[in-house]
């Protein structure tokens, strides 16, 4: 294939496409330029956009052309007090090492133990929801409370049931403190002090509950994802001191807190406006779960509850812009040479978006992922990424998927879905994140009618 001059989406000067930077126009300059697109913003901080999974799987592959990129000075300022030497920030010799000592705990079979603290989380989010708001009818945004759960899972499912209400809250605090630091876009004013108080705020929390673990005799220690991390050994034998575990476990409360939060909040923006699909989620669900509490081994046979979580994910992933990659020599993508040094962005966003690889990218279609249609086992592997893709791709990817499951489960048999406002739901982004401003929600317990207007 001839080389050709990269396209080049059009700025202003100084700002380069920061002021329309985002998901609908990665998509929309796409459409307009092909496949591989440069820009510039601010900083220097442009480069090369691709959106072909064939150049994809280039960029993600951690192959010798193109390589993960080290944190910019500005964003190392504001992570490296809270993961320090954690996965999230590690490249290379060194990630895959630690990457191999925690993906045990990531597997299906081990994940099946945390079922019940997620359920434990789940039910008491419905009961707090039930008090406040489900017994008087009275709508409420379904984002905040989203957030609620998914910290109080990850909570339980890290440092399992013994916590105390004020290791809770501290617990909570820490971690809010946390993503209001790495969440937001890095240049920020006052981002690096923001990150300091929430590093000193995790670490006070963690630490004495990471000590108080260790000081367990093996068979007293809870099984959750805490106890995993003390236990985890190397081939020589050697495993995590305190400090690089109140590292790994700021990182796993920054990679699962916001994907799923967002991804639950899209869904209950859709479902009230798509009866057919809340109709045969709940057929699903009666005949294989019934009103008993689910169980892990139930939940392979939730194919179509599979199907639109993943379909959920594919129109709406919440993060639509990965963490960029760098060209570790001159390479070629999508019939372009890329010049070494050239910094390589993906977006799930575009790519989900692209009509080459999803007919009709604009409908919502589970259909898509059924085991039994044609299109699953013939798409691309690179096309459908909402956890990343490659050697990198997101450790709790399946985590979060058993919690979305499980929420979906244990809502749908207690309630009923209601818009409660007519107006489509807007999306907003920050920085890499696309989430709904707002989802207008009423619930209605199964064994009543439906009351009170849309507001």
């Amino acid at each position: 294939m001839s080389e050709s001059a990269i396209p080049k989406a059009s700025g202003l000067p100084l700002l380069g496409v920061a002021l329309r930077f985002g998901p609908h126009w990665a998509r929309a300059t796409r459409e307009r330029l092909g496949d591989v697109f440069s820009f510039e913003l601010p900083g220097g901080n442009g480069g090369v956009m691709v959106t072909h999974p064939d150049d994809v799987r280039l960029a993600l592959a951690e192959s010798r052309g193109v390589v993960r990129a080290e944190f910019p000075p500005h964003m190392r300022g504001v992570l490296t007090p809270i993961t320090g030497d954690g996965l999230i920030g590690r490249t290379g010799t060194a990630w895959a090492e630690r990457r191999g000592l925690m993906q045990p705990s990531f597997r299906r079979q081990r994940l099946a133990e945390l079922v019940p603290l997620m359920l434990g989380a789940i039910d008491q989010q419905l009961e707090s929801l039930e008090a406040r708001f489900i017994r008087d009818g009275r709508p409420f945004d379904a984002l905040p409370e989203m957030h609620a759960l998914t910290l109080s899972i990850l909570i339980r499912s890290l440092f399992g049931t013994r916590l105390d209400a004020q290791d809770l809250r501290r617990a909570g605090e820490a971690v809010d403190l946390t993503m209001k630091a790495v969440t937001f876009a890095p240049l920020e004013l006052g981002k690096q002090r923001l990150a300091w108080r929430a590093a000193r705020a995790f670490e006070e929390v963690s630490l004495r509950i990471v000590r108080e673990r260790r000081e367990l005799p093996p068979e007293a220690r809870p099984r959750d994802l805490l106890t995993d991390l003390l236990e985890m050994r190397d081939a020589q034998g050697g495993g995590l001191d305190d400090s690089s575990i109140r590292f790994e476990l700021s990182g796993l409360f920054i990679g699962g807190k916001e994907t799923s939060a967002v991804s639950l909040s899209w869904l209950l923006a859709l479902l009230p406006r798509r009866p057919d699909i809340t109709h045969r989620l709940v057929e699903e669900m009666e005949r294989v779960i019934g009103d008993r509490e689910p169980r892990a081994e139930d939940l392979p046979e939730l194919r179509y509850l599979e199907a639109v979580l993943q379909e959920n994910l594919r129109a709406n992933p919440p993060v639509w812009l990965l963490f960029p990659r760098k060209a570790a020599e001159d390479t070629v993508l999508g019939g372009h040479r890329v010049r070494r040094g050239t910094t390589v962005w993906v977006s799930p966003f575009a790519t989900h978006h692209h009509e080459v690889f999803w007919e009709r990218p604009d409908e919502f279609l589970p259909e898509r992922f059924v085991q039994e249609g044609g299109e699953k086992g013939s798409r691309h592997p690179y096309a459908w990424l909402p956890f990343g893709a490659g050697p990198r791709v997101c450790i709790g990817a399946r985590f979060a998927l058993m919690e979305m499951q499980l929420f979906v489960v244990r809502l749908l048999q207690r309630y009923r879905l209601e818009a409660a406002d007519i107006r489509p739901v807007e999306p907003k982004v920050v920085f890499n994140t696309r989430f709904p401003r707002r989802v207008p929600l009423r619930l209605v317990p199964r064994n009543r009618r439906g009351g009170g207007n849309p507001e």
